[in-house]
């Protein structure tokens, strides 16, 4: 797998974190509090806020957002539906041609007007982002009051959907689609999820754009759109899904997301070096086969740790003061690359056939090279659900997140 040429976020947050325990000297960064008991985590200090603002630039947000002391997020449903999506994903049980192409989706609710909605799409980052698709989540009810004869005849009632462009103060039809309302009831709601790619796109386009398309949802009979618990994240909304203009590979690698559980234990080969050879002394009586074999088997599990491999590292977004503006996940494993690159290197090192050569170069002379490192050989994403500066949750998947796999290169 081709290594990132950026640094890996988890590495930011590594060195964040560092720096948090660095500018406190009371206060543990892992002491658990409420969002309305916690200090400014160092936001006073010059060096945190350059980090914090270098964090932030990596993730595409212009500033830390400020999210409410002990105010609840709602995150809307259907970003919450697309998150467990990438969570599945990541656990194999989609196939890889059916993985998304996006690594960012916005919910945006409207602003109903009686039978018309009307979408502020101006929070977009289009100087950062390439649109990749939009769709829009409706909610259909069917009534028996208003039931038509065609539909006692056996035919289902029909919704029209039509999209609008606002054009200084001048409304243009940009697409229309009927919607059949079949297994819809009072009771019942059916969700549709309509493309709205075409609206989107075209809004984008125009030369001087008024922040809005106008959905108009009409139909005769019994068939309606409803509102649902939109202040609780439900129905109407439009999802926006765009990736990273400036990503040479805009498809996603590897699924979305990976080893957002604490784990109990470290992963496999993620044993910290806390074993110490014991000293030998000088007046000891001469160990027996016994011991002596003893011994061999600690000395070769202690240089079994010490060569290249994966390391647990819990990336605990409270400790930094995000948990207050990163709703999901609340942390995740992030593992780290650590260990010697001996001569000869073995096959289960990993190793590139350069870096082969290079430890074989510095065993014979070592000023002629240095010996090779132990670095991530693969690395994986995870996906977050935030708050954006618009104070917009927004659920987005980062790249090289997560350490796969070491080697010595």
């Amino acid at each position: 797998m081709r290594l990132a040429r950026r640094t890996p976020l988890w590495f930011d947050l590594l060195l964040l974190i560092v720096a948090r325990f660095r500018s406190s000297s009371t206060v543990s960064p892992l002491v658990q509090m409420t969002a309305s008991s916690r200090p400014n985590h160092g936001d006073d200090d010059p060096r945190m806020r350059a980090l914090q603002l270098y964090l932030l630039n990596k993730m595409d947000i212009k500033a830390r957002p400020r999210a409410g002391a002990g105010r609840p997020v709602t995150v809307p449903h259907r970003l919450r539906a697309l998150y467990q999506q990438l969570l599945e994903s990541a656990s194999g049980a989609t196939p890889a041609a059916a993985r998304p192409t996006w690594n960012s989706a916005r919910a945006f609710y409207p602003k109903i007007e009686w039978s018309a909605l009307q979408f502020n799409l101006n929070s977009l980052p289009t100087d950062t982002e390439v649109l990749e698709g939009a769709e829009l989540s409706l909610l259909l009810v069917t009534s028996s009051l208003n039931r038509t004869q065609s539909e006692d005849e056996g035919s289902p009632a029909q919704l029209l959907v039509r999209a609008y462009e606002l054009v200084r103060n001048h409304t243009v039809l940009v697409d229309a689609v009927r919607l059949r309302c079949a297994g819809a009831s009072a009771d019942r709601p059916s969700l549709v999820n309509l493309d709205m790619g075409s609206s989107v796109r075209r809004w984008l386009r125009t030369a001087n754009r008024s922040g809005s398309v106008r959905v108009a949802v009409s139909g005769a009979g019994s068939c309606r759109a409803t509102a649902w618990q939109r202040r609780q994240g439900g129905y109407p909304v439009l999802t926006v899904f765009t990736s990273d203009s400036r990503s040479p590979n805009r498809r996603a690698r590897r699924g979305a997301v990976h080893h957002q559980q604490h784990p109990a234990q470290p992963a496999v080969n993620g044993a910290p070096h806390k074993e110490r050879r014991p000293a030998a002394g000088r007046n000891h009586a001469k160990p027996s086969s016994s011991s002596a074999h003893g011994r061999r088997h600690k000395h070769k599990t202690y240089r079994r740790r010490q060569l290249c491999q994966r390391h647990q590292l819990y990336v605990d977004f409270e400790s930094v003061g995000w948990n207050d503006w990163i709703v999901a996940p609340p942390g995740y494993d992030a593992y780290y690359c650590q260990g010697d690159c001996p001569f000869p290197l073995n096959d289960h090192m990993n190793a590139t056939n350069h870096a082969i050569v290079q430890t074989l170069v510095h065993s014979v002379n070592p000023g002629a090279a240095p010996k090779s490192c132990c670095v991530p050989t693969e690395l994986s994403p995870i996906s977050m659900l935030y708050l954006d500066e618009y104070d917009k949750v927004v659920l987005k998947t980062y790249q090289d997140m997560v350490v796969e796999s070491c080697g010595c290169r």
